[in-house]
């Protein structure tokens, strides 16, 4: 309606406010209603959209957690699509998003508006979210949604620039009169069609994006080569799910949460990986003793960046606490046997022939070590991080000089403990 007002172009439609939604039924007076209006939308299909309440706002947005459909301008099918929109409201990826950031939807509204097949679309931002003092426009052919599901690499400028196939000044001036009119930054849904600027949506610009940090600490020494395309797509599920099962195991993740985090716990760059250091910490802070764990974290590996951990903690309860307390000792308890019981799953399948018949089948059982059986050995990770991290505060706590270096003395006089042979060596 804003955008309306201002006399800016929008697609024709009709809202569906939140009060409509009876349990993903559609009142059949109001679809009557619905249907008397649908020969007024001027095109053969529809565009539906699902817009929370309290989707957007300054400290968080649902963009893409919420689902939106292309249906024909027929009866049933924008119905149909209606209803799929309401049913979108309970997808996992919502949920996880609620409960990641402690907001909820106050119910769904459905917006059935005129689908105009563009020659351009794209994203404008009125503030660039990590460049100050300049606004962003990224822009694909054809619809918006290639770009906002990640499936095309956008082309992106700064506003005013030369050789854009669209106004961008008039864009730049639609932009600056919604953000006037709303008084906040805008992150804008657009589209060019015979030359025409049509806005579809307008949302306040969330929190500016944090800059990812990467490290390779503790990763190179696993992968000391360039990673091929065949290693690199097996080490990335490797440490979703090293990060996921170990989580799970400590009732961290539950119902889909962190799922977005574990996907992306690595990435990579010419041809090495790195941790993605923001995930690493926002899923070690789903952890009732997170703000204890995460320093372990870091000095285990050795990284040092506290700022990152700034900001991420959760609230968790006495109960919770106890609960991660009791899991952390039965999985002590169990540490060895399960660290053997890996190992000799390991060594069996190491010691096969290799028949060229089976080397599919090997290579699926390689796999299922990799993926689903190595959550026995991560436990000896963590409980060596935990108790590192216990030794280090210890000598911090009485008075240690220089406790880190004290800490890694210590470690090292440890006989027969692997780790410690890297250090030892180059030492010597």
């Amino acid at each position: 309606m804003v955008l309306q007002e201002l006399g800016l172009r929008v697609p024709q439609g009709v809202v569906l406010a939140a009060g409509a939604e009876q349990a993903c039924e559609l009142d059949e007076g109001l679809l009557d209603r619905l249907i008397a209006e649908l020969p007024a939308l001027r095109s053969a299909r529809l565009m539906i959209r699902s817009s929370g309440i309290g989707e957007d706002g300054a400290s968080s947005s649902f963009a893409g957690q919420l689902d939106s459909y292309q249906v024909a301008n027929q009866p049933e099918a924008v119905r149909a699509g209606i209803v799929d929109c309401w049913k979108s409201a309970s997808n996992k990826r919502a949920a996880a998003y609620q409960a990641g950031h402690g907001v909820a939807l106050g119910g769904v509204a459905v917006i059935v508006q005129e689908l105009v097949d563009p020659d351009h679309a794209g994203v404008y931002f009125t503030a660039h979210p990590s460049v100050p003092g300049c606004d962003l426009v990224e822009y694909v052919a054809g619809h918006c949604d290639q770009l906002v599901m990640g499936e095309v690499t956008p082309q992106s400028a700064s506003l005013p620039a030369d050789g854009l196939p669209f106004d961008g000044a008039a864009l730049r001036a639609a932009g600056a009169r919604v953000k006037a009119r709303c008084k906040a930054e805008q992150d804008i849904e657009w589209l060019v069609k015979d030359g025409q600027l049509y806005l579809v949506q307008a949302r306040p610009i969330t929190v500016a994006r944090r800059l990812i940090t990467w490290s390779s600490t503790n990763l190179n020494e696993n992968y000391p080569d360039p990673l091929s395309p065949l290693l690199h797509s097996i080490a990335r599920r490797s440490y979703y799910h090293y990060f996921k099962n170990l989580s799970q195991c400590f009732g961290m993740a539950r119902g889909g949460e962190g799922e977005e985090l574990f996907a992306n716990i690595v990435g990579t760059w010419g041809e090495r990986m790195y941790y993605n250091m923001n995930h690493v910490h926002a899923v070690i802070m789903m952890s009732p003793l997170g703000s204890s764990l995460a320093p372990a974290f870091d000095d285990f590996v050795g990284f040092q960046d506290s700022e990152l951990r700034k900001g991420l903690a959760r609230p968790h309860g006495w109960m919770a606490k106890v609960g991660f307390f009791a899991r952390c000792a039965t999985n002590f308890l169990r540490m060895s046997k399960r660290v053997r019981k890996v190992e000799r799953r390991v060594e069996a399948f190491a010691a096969r022939e290799i028949h060229r018949d089976a080397l599919s089948e090997l290579f699926h059982e390689f796999l299922d070590i990799r993926f689903h059986g190595w959550v026995d050995a991560s436990f000896a990770d963590f409980y060596a991080m935990a108790w590192h991290g216990l030794l280090g505060r210890h000598l911090d706590r009485v008075g240690v000089a220089q406790p880190r270096g004290v800490q890694n003395t210590l470690l090292k006089a440890i006989p027969g403990l692997v780790s410690t042979a890297p250090v030892t060596g180059l030492w010597q």
